[in-house]
């Protein structure tokens, strides 16, 4: 029998989705970008409206260390993950060259989370005042890069997903039906725009660009509309 779906009533959704550390995370950075923006274009003028500016930096500032202080911890998850992955290392022997390629490249992207999450808190810690700036800022390099690694990493895995589908299409051997591939196609399509913001976002402080901050702003705004776009979606569609 298959399955149907039906979707959940807006306030359903909204209740769901604060409720997760996750969730909340993606409002923030929605709303600490949003301003960011309407900082560097409305507010763009020192002397237009002084106090409503000073309040929004304020705020904007308050979002990105909420943020930093609800991602603490977000080591957990991905050396839950090495640890089962290396619980698999018994089992190497029976593996061909492609299973041991994709075993390995699995192996180095979890260490390299994990190394990444890490960083991330004591760049944290370092912002609250818990451990010195000399530790943040070399924490904050080293995050930076790790992402970056991370992004190229997602990067070639969502183009090559993209083109799986893009083939099966053109091909017509679709296992799912064309309008399922379809709906997958546009989603992989839309995680590939995501992670380019992302490597935008990252690079431009990489490379510690200054030619345009609202530049910065905007790709990191739209791909913060993207992430939470995609939860949004995962959460209001139910299957029956």
């Amino acid at each position: 029998m298959a399955s149907t779906t039906k979707k959940l009533p807006f306030i359903d959704v909204f209740r769901k989705i604060l409720k997760s550390t996750d969730g909340r995370d993606k409002f923030m950075k929605l709303m600490q970008y949003a301003l960011k923006i309407i900082l560097l274009t409305y507010f763009r003028r020192s002397d237009r409206h002084p106090s409503l500016r000073k309040q929004a930096s304020v705020l904007s500032s308050s979002f990105s260390n909420t943020r930093k202080i609800l991602r603490l911890g977000n080591c957990v998850e991905p050396y839950h993950k090495l640890k089962t992955e290396c619980g698999k290392l018994s089992q190497l022997k029976n593996y061909d060259t492609n299973q041991m390629y994709l075993y390995i490249r699995v192996m180095f992207k979890t260490t390299v989370s994990l190394i990444n999450t890490l960083s991330d808190d004591l760049f944290c810690l370092s912002k609250l005042g818990v451990l010195s700036p000399s530790i943040g800022q070399r924490t904050g390099r080293l995050s930076l890069r790790l992402w970056m690694i991370n992004i190229v990493l997602d990067s070639q895995d969502s183009i090559e997903e993209v083109c799986r589908l893009l083939s099966s299409l053109k091909s017509n051997t679709i296992e799912l039906g064309k309008e399922k591939s379809t709906e997958q196609l546009f989603w992989a399509c839309l995680n590939v725009l995501k992670l380019l913001c992302d490597g935008l976002f990252c690079g431009y402080d990489i490379l510690e660009c200054k030619f345009s901050p609202l530049f910065q702003a905007s790709v990191s705004f739209i791909s913060g509309v993207i992430s939470t776009y995609k939860l949004w979606f995962r959460t209001a569609t139910v299957r029956m």
